[in-house]
């Protein structure tokens, strides 16, 4: 469910930014140097950069590898508000449904030997996010990611 306010209203389309990608993970090079030229242009910290590039590559490979069985191309949509205070970015792709706030917590192994593949994408975009959301509308699933715009 998606709480509104006024601060949460999307602006108008063409004061986003956005990127269609396809689910192939060649389309990740693509998205990296989008990142950079979009952190470029609206005054985005190195560290601020590094943080979206790492999310935004997390949540789409976790699309690319997981969300479609038939082997068709697919196209993922990608969204950013970038009005200050905040970057708001929505994710969408016709994918299986997938809640990604659903998969639980990582626990922090204790040695490498304990460690266990898989869940650190999703842990990592939480760490970094003020708030994610998700819904499934119609055979979509949207997946917002509020990070802080400065560090």
């Amino acid at each position: 469910m998606v709480s509104s306010s006024s601060q949460d209203n999307p602006t108008p389309a063409a004061e986003l930014e956005t990127l269609r990608l396809l689910n192939q993970l060649s389309e990740l090079d693509r998205l990296s140097a989008w990142v950079a030229e979009l952190s470029g242009r609206l005054g985005l910290s190195p560290r601020r950069t590094f943080q979206l590039d790492l999310v935004l590559a997390e949540a789409v490979t976790n699309i690319i590898e997981n969300a479609y069985t038939d082997g068709a191309v697919h196209e993922i949509n990608l969204a950013i508000d970038p009005t200050p205070p905040r970057l708001q970015i929505q994710i969408r792709d016709d994918g299986l449904p997938f809640n990604p706030l659903d998969h639980p917590e990582v626990v922090q192994p204790q040695s490498l030997d304990e460690a266990q593949v898989g869940g650190l994408g999703i842990h990592l975009i939480r760490s970094y996010a003020q708030e994610c959301r998700y819904e499934r509308q119609g055979n979509e699933n949207w997946f917002t990611i509020l990070l802080p715009r400065t560090d």
